[in-house]
């Protein structure tokens, strides 16, 4: 099923739990509801060719019972559209993104580059921390420990718990149990859009960062020096080759040396007089393999994840609510088996 009919599914089954006195969903809508859904599941199952399933039907009934929802009960309906994804976040956000990434550089010096407290530095050590994280929690699936979502699954349901508020009577029980029962079953397909989004995000923010540096860097000279109170140059060298060395290689240059290192520190805190081109060159290299690559392939999977999540919910069709939704339904004989409690069985009705 996908995330829609899934939905219905889970609000219809959460209704019909906790409307007892039939208020919200009377016998006639139920019984129409089934009608209506085995001709249409066994019509659009002829269309493809294929035998009709009881999925297919408990889907079409549920679509059908949620449709009229918005009349008979709107504080349901609105519960139900509280976790519709807003879809202006997956747009909004990396664009947000991209412009703090391209102001970023107008936080320091506009003219003068730190080597050692560059802005993109701390972008690369922030990525490579997650990427840390990341790695980590691939590990403890891997051994066993899953990491599972009820962080997400509390978070979820408190933000959607105000809808219950001023509802009384089936009506709260209904947008209880279909909160905490959707909560646990979309919790997947939400990280993976959270992912996707906050990925992309990264990817832009550094984008915008190497954008803003560039674009001033048409009109502006940068200067680039070091200072520390605790490092020297040999220090300050080991550093900066550690990151940004791969990149030197990369675009076949050699990286500096440490007297080169040296003769760029600030003097009394004077700027210093070398060209800063070649350090955001190989900051930009290094950013874009370690943060911006990185990153926009994490957000494709998070993407393909998404996809595949929406189109995958799944249900247990032997639990008692599908079955006796289905028993009408499913061709095929039925098997029954008795089992006698707190009776004993003569001879003759045992053979019978």
């Amino acid at each position: 099923m996908n995330e829609q009919i899934a939905r219905d599914v889970v609000l219809v089954r959460a209704v019909e739990g906790a409307d007892s006195e039939r208020t919200i969903f009377t016998n006639e809508d139920r019984t129409h509801a089934s009608r209506a859904a085995a001709e249409l599941a066994r019509w659009r199952a002829g269309e493809q060719r294929q035998a009709p399933t009881a999925e297919s039907f408990i889907g079409q009934r549920a679509e059908l019972l949620a449709e009229t929802l918005p009349r008979r009960a709107p504080a349901i309906a609105r519960a139900a559209r509280a976790f519709d994804w807003p879809a202006w976040v997956g747009v909004a956000l990396p664009v947000v993104a991209f412009a703090l990434g391209a102001l970023l550089e107008h936080i320091a010096d506009r003219q003068h580059v730190n080597v050692l407290a560059f802005p993109l530095l701390a972008i690369v050590i922030w990525n490579a921390v997650v990427y840390a994280l990341l790695l980590l929690r691939m590990v403890m699936r891997a051994s066993g420990t899953r990491g599972d979502l009820r962080g997400l699954r509390r978070w979820v349901t408190a933000t959607r718990q105000p809808r219950v508020r001023n509802v009384a009577g089936a009506a709260t029980a209904s947008i209880t149990a279909f909160v905490a029962h959707w909560s646990a079953l979309v919790a997947p397909l939400m990280a993976a859009r959270a992912a996707r989004v906050l990925h992309l995000a990264a990817a832009l923010f550094a984008i915008g960062a190497l954008a803003g540096l560039y674009v001033r860097g048409l009109v502006f000279e940068y200067r680039v020096g070091w200072e520390s109170t605790f490092l020297d140059a040999s220090a300050v060298h080991a550093i900066l080759s550690l990151f940004l060395s791969p990149a030197a290689q990369l675009i076949g240059v050699p990286f500096p040396s440490v007297d080169e290192i040296a003769a760029l520190r600030f003097t009394n805190g004077a700027p210093g007089n070398a060209n800063a081109a070649l350090w955001i060159h190989l900051y930009a290299v290094t950013v874009g393999a370690v943060v911006i690559v990185p990153r926009l392939t994490l957000a494709l999977v998070a993407s393909w994840q998404e996809r595949w999540r929406a189109r995958r919910f799944t249900f247990d069709m032997n639990e008692p609510y599908f079955r006796r939704l289905a028993g009408s339904f499913t061709a095929g004989a039925a098997r029954l088996r008795v089992i006698p409690y707190s009776y004993t069985v003569d001879e003759a009705a045992m053979s019978g």
